[in-house]
């Protein structure tokens, strides 16, 4: 029974860090396709301003690659802080199961050694 709950565990465990995984290339994957869109609205902002302001929306084009930067460093840095957790907690629960088989092993063992000690009938 004790290694079937390991088996079933583990499973768990995997499965919940490949959802944790897909949410987070699927969360990137997103914010790179609204950010693609946006890079193209201001390059066609730039066609169409060509020679007018250009230095201006050159400045605008690299504070828009900043903000894309820091857009993508937060997610990553979320979706990595939600793994890790994920992790130390998944790390607690086996810590948690092997000292209740091992407390449950040694009450059985001394339950076995009383029930031999005591005289018979």
């Amino acid at each position: 029974a004790f290694f079937r709950t390991i088996g079933m565990l583990e499973d768990s465990y995997l499965k919940g860090l490949r959802d944790l995984q897909a949410g987070r290339l699927g969360a990137i994957s997103e914010l790179q396709r609204c950010q693609s869109i946006e890079m193209e609205k201001k390059r066609q902002q730039a066609e169409q301003a060509e020679g007018e302001v250009g230095e201006c929306v050159v400045l605008d084009v690299q504070s828009l690659v900043a903000q894309h930067v820091s857009e993508i460093d937060a997610i990553e840095l979320h979706w990595r802080t939600e793994i890790e957790q994920l992790k130390a907690r998944q790390r607690a629960s086996y810590c948690d199961l092997v000292v209740d088989f091992f407390e449950q092993e040694i009450d059985q063992i001394g339950l076995e050694a009383s029930e031999a000690a005591e005289p018979g009938p």
